[in-house]
């Protein structure tokens, strides 16, 4: 998606590493880019990433292509809860925009990432599973909460990228969300299913463009190389280990369908929603709501098709992966 934003004239990206894709587009600011103390929540020090105001006059004087915009596609953001705060504090009409893929692929698509970067890992998705297995022991969450200016954890970096219940918990998206939901307003957000994206990049690149401001008609569509094509160079995720992670998230799973009132089917092999006939109300309930009442999953048969349903209290809600500033 970054590559396709890059292409449009009304649009910038961060000042990155050109060396790799995802550091071209990504700034990890929020998560420490400058160092712990270099305070993340600073708004003149997150602007020195993106490019001077000369090129806001050179996009909306001279090329004429309207509001000059640009974009952090870092998907740490969202992978920290603290982040929520701080981004809102530098810019809250920020629209967010969220692409979201199975979180199994996910898991397994990060670590072939940090390997091929180089990240020594001790620990795969491709070994089996094994009696008290450590990749699936949750690890405390002591950031979540922390206030603007703090310095960050000095273990930051060790738990996103070398700890596997880092990308776990990345993954779960409805836990990630809730922040977000509490200083952005909705309108400002958009979620977009990664198999979207994929099937249709034309339409859904479209979509992005309207939703941030930016006319589409000023960006023919291109087709682009799939982004880092062939980097798992024949690596495949052990069986048992892709079971255990689709259990893993299985109830997760059933949080996001709710907020978002959508069934995208991850692994709907192993896990299957409480069914719901026309007319019915029967419910699968979730932790932490009332069953039937507070959030109810369920499917529902009109006309022979099987339709995902679901109720939220106070109306749908949905999730976070990147942000448009």
């Amino acid at each position: 998606m970054a590559n396709h934003l890059h292409r449009h004239p009304a649009i910038s990206g961060i000042d990155g590493l050109t060396w790799h894709e995802a550091l071209s587009k990504e700034s990890h600011f929020f998560s420490g880019g400058l160092g712990r103390h270099s305070g993340a929540s600073s708004a003149a020090i997150y602007r020195s990433y993106f490019p001077t105001v000369l090129q806001r006059w050179w996009v909306e004087r001279v090329k004429r292509a309207g509001k000059w915009l640009c974009f952090d596609a870092c998907p740490v953001i969202a992978c920290l809860d603290f982040t929520a705060d701080r981004l809102a504090a530098i810019s809250p009409n920020a629209k967010l925009i969220f692409m979201m893929r199975d979180p199994v692929q996910g898991a397994f698509s990060a670590e072939i990432m940090m390997r091929n970067l180089g990240v020594p890992l001790s620990w795969s998705w491709t070994e089996d599973v094994a009696a008290g297995d450590t990749r699936f022991a949750e690890s405390p969450d002591d950031v979540a909460t922390l206030p603007p200016g703090a310095a960050l954890p000095e273990d930051l970096n060790q738990r996103l990228y070398f700890s596997p219940y880092g990308l776990l918990r990345c993954g779960h998206y409805a836990d990630r969300i809730a922040p977000f939901l509490r200083h952005f307003k909705r309108e400002n957000m958009m979620f977009i299913d990664f198999a979207d994206f994929t099937s249709n990049t034309e339409g859904v690149v479209r979509e992005v463009l309207q939703f941030v401001g930016a006319d589409p008609s000023l960006m023919p569509f291109k087709a682009l190389p799939p982004g880092m094509q062939g980097e798992r160079r024949g690596r495949q995720m052990h069986p048992s280990c892709k079971r255990k992670l689709r259990l893993h998230f299985a109830e997760p799973n059933q949080r996001l369908y709710a907020l978002l009132g959508r069934d995208f089917g991850w692994g709907s092999d192993v896990v299957r929603s409480a069914y719901v006939t026309a007319g019915g109300t029967a419910a699968l309930a979730l932790p932490g709501s009332q069953k039937g009442k507070d959030e109810a999953v369920g499917h529902q048969q009109q006309g022979g098709k099987e339709v995902s349903i679901a109720a939220v209290a106070g109306g749908t809600k949905s999730v976070p992966l990147a942000a448009m500033v």
